[in-house]
């Protein structure tokens, strides 16, 4: 304080000192005292400074590591689940596929008794042995279904490029071979060759296509357009059909494994086919939906990641 008063009274010459002007002292000791003052400023805002910069840095290398730990715990999550995943489809490979012999010899065994004592049984024994070989059937195909679902990812993983035209032609093969050609209509053109598993769009293909035909009024020809949409990162794919739809409290539900909307008796299959196709899709980065109307067809929508050979 004193050093700013001496400093003032120089600057504006209030009052003299004859021995400051004889020897030219006054503008030294302004800056001196100046100086002073500065260092007298820094001296008290510096610790201030420093005690701010520090708690930043404190926080920020707190920051840090709790960013770390977060990471790391996320990421041996992502490990973990990905472990069980796998545990989950061996462990459905093995069930599945130990469940198919004894099915096997149940069927086997009541085809063998309906052909040696079919003489010697009444209607009503008919009747439990094909509910007996219907229903182990039924159980064979959906183990089947599990089996080839446990696949997807696991052993079906290949990626190539894939003619989809080509791909439609096959799986419309054997449906055109059938007495009526005309049975079912198809429209497709210029789809794209993509890269993606080819075993595992056939599937998906399949499955669309077939539940297209299948889920009609009856004496309805069904008519099915397969169309493609290219975007920056992904194709989008339409099968649209004109069957029975799908009410909306239902579009999500289907996709889930062995979901049915309708009994055996009106409509078969066991209920797996969509989810098979959920899998598959998120198997090539995308996403699936429907868009339906009770009575107005079905449209299902999905989408593949472009680059599949880089992920």
């Amino acid at each position: 304080m004193i050093c700013i008063v001496v400093g003032v009274f120089i600057y504006y010459e209030i009052g003299t000192i004859e021995i400051l002007s004889q020897y030219g002292l006054g503008t030294w000791i302004a800056v001196s005292t100046n100086l002073i003052f500065l260092s007298a400023v820094s001296a008290a805002l510096i610790p201030i400074l420093f005690e701010g910069l520090q708690t930043a840095i404190v926080k920020e290398n707190k920051l840090r590591t709790d960013l770390q730990y977060e990471q790391a715990r996320l990421k041996a999550s992502v490990e973990e689940l990905h472990q069980k995943n796998k545990e989950l489809e061996q462990f459905s490979y093995t069930i599945s596929h130990d469940l198919k012999e004894p099915l096997r010899m149940i069927r086997n065994f009541m085809e063998l008794l309906e052909r040696k004592y079919g003489d010697q049984l009444d209607e009503k024994a008919h009747s439990y042995i094909h509910y007996a070989t219907d229903g182990a059937r039924r159980m064979a195909e959906s183990i089947d279904d599990l089996l080839e679902y446990s696949r997807i990812g696991r052993l079906y993983n290949n990626v190539e490029k894939v003619d989809l035209n080509s791909m439609i032609t096959e799986i419309m093969e054997p449906i055109n071979s059938k007495d009526n050609p005309e049975s079912v209509r198809i429209e497709y053109s210029d789809l794209p060759r993509i890269e993606a598993v080819p075993i595992c769009m056939k599937m998906i293909l399949q499955n669309l296509i077939s539940n297209g035909i299948k889920y009609q009024p009856k004496g309805q020809q069904p008519q099915i357009k397969i169309s493609a949409k290219e975007h920056d990162t992904y194709w989008e794919f339409a099968v649209a059909d004109n069957g029975i739809g799908i009410e909306e409290e239902y579009q999500e539900e289907v996709f889930n494994l062995f979901r049915r909307l309708h009994t055996r008796d009106h409509y078969a299959g066991s209920g797996m086919g969509l989810a098979i196709s959920k899998k598959i899709v998120e198997q090539h980065g995308g996403e699936i939906w429907v868009e339906s109307k009770p009575g107005g067809g079905s449209t299902f929508y999905f989408t593949v990641q472009k680059n599949m050979d880089k992920k």
